[in-house]
């Protein structure tokens, strides 16, 4: 037989063995990283009492273009691995929960009919710009020394997006949030005490108009203490779109860009503004608040007086409110 008659399945037989493995869906799911999916930790405080209920909040956000499929186990412990540093960088143990045999036996049709293999899972489509949240309680998780004086612990997770399938697969939180816990017997001391009192207590639109004035004044390092580059970047598409696509250690590049850009746009010079009308809004079983602040404003484009209208968004993370978005309408 010619040789050539031979290469055909010997090409298609390569093909099938060297592609990653697919899920049963048919998807490709371990690359979630470079489909921009990222962990964050935060929580509505830093300071506790020991015997207080630590909350801690675990949210998983698409921040790239595509949907991507996650698998929710019923046991959230083989999603999540949590992990508590001391000030000597040791790790503090982790707690041991009994095997869930009941849960693993249960045969609950909710978790194993998307694919009828009795995984105790269920799948969740994330599109792009939304987020999910597991809020777990600290102490169930990690096992906290109770000491007779205020102890930092540095907070990290792990997240396993297909933990039956594809173990081998994890985010890393973005961040490590810090918290502070006092003992028992000691009433708590207040955050002024360690942090900037000003950050607690300042509103939305006092940040906004700090953050205008700053930009008239022409005071960039003021400015971008009262933004958070990694979510305003989404607001302008050239941006945006690179910093989607970039690796972790390119981003960095891209917001100095990012920054340069703001800096240097002479022809959309700030004239002057007013800041008109603030919204808070409280999200259901969360931590975090986000805010609308409008404000209308007068740019020079080219020579020309411009008028706009723009809604800026904030979320408060730590007790400090950041401009994360912005919308822009002319008016004339």
């Amino acid at each position: 037989m010619p040789r050539k008659f031979v290469l055909i399945p010997l090409l298609f037989l390569i093909a099938m063995t060297v592609h990653a493995k697919w899920d049963f869906r048919g998807e490709d799911s371990e690359n979630y990283s470079q489909q921009n999916i990222q962990l964050q930790i935060a929580s509505d405080k830093t300071r506790f009492r020991y015997n207080e209920n630590m909350r801690i909040s675990l949210r998983i956000t698409n921040n790239g273009f595509y949907p991507a499929t996650l698998y929710l186990h019923r046991d959230d412990r083989k999603n999540f691995v949590i992990i508590a540093k001391g000030k000597n960088g040791l790790s503090i143990p982790v707690l041991e929960r009994a095997p869930q045999e009941n849960i693993i036996k249960s045969g609950d049709p909710f978790y194993e009919s998307y694919s009828g293999t009795g995984y105790q899972a269920r799948s969740m489509v994330l599109k792009p710009g939304e987020t999910i949240e597991k809020i777990i309680s600290l102490k169930e998780w990690i096992d906290l020394p109770q000491n007779n004086k205020s102890e930092t612990y540095l907070i990290s997770a792990f997240f396993y997006p297909n933990p039956d399938q594809s173990q081998e697969y994890f985010l890393t939180s973005e961040n490590q949030y810090t918290i502070f816990v006092d003992p028992v017997s000691e009433e708590p001391r207040t955050q002024s005490a360690y942090f900037n009192v000003d950050k607690g207590t300042i509103s939305p639109r006092e940040v906004v108009f700090l953050a205008l004035a700053s930009e008239y004044k022409d005071e960039w390092p003021s400015y971008f203490k009262y933004i958070s580059e990694p979510d305003l970047i989404k607001a302008y598409p050239d941006f945006a779109y690179k910093y989607a696509r970039a690796s972790e250690t390119d981003k960095n590049g891209i917001i100095h860009d990012f920054m340069e850009y703001l800096k240097n746009r002479k022809t959309h010079e700030l004239k002057k503004f007013s800041v008109l009308e603030e919204k808070i809004t409280d999200i259901l079983h969360s931590p975090v608040k986000t805010a609308e602040v409008t404000v209308k404003a007068t740019r020079d484009i080219e020579g020309y007086d411009r008028e706009f209208v723009y809604t800026y968004y904030l979320t408060s993370r730590n007790h400090t409110w950041l401009i994360t978005g912005i919308e822009t309408q002319v008016v004339k």
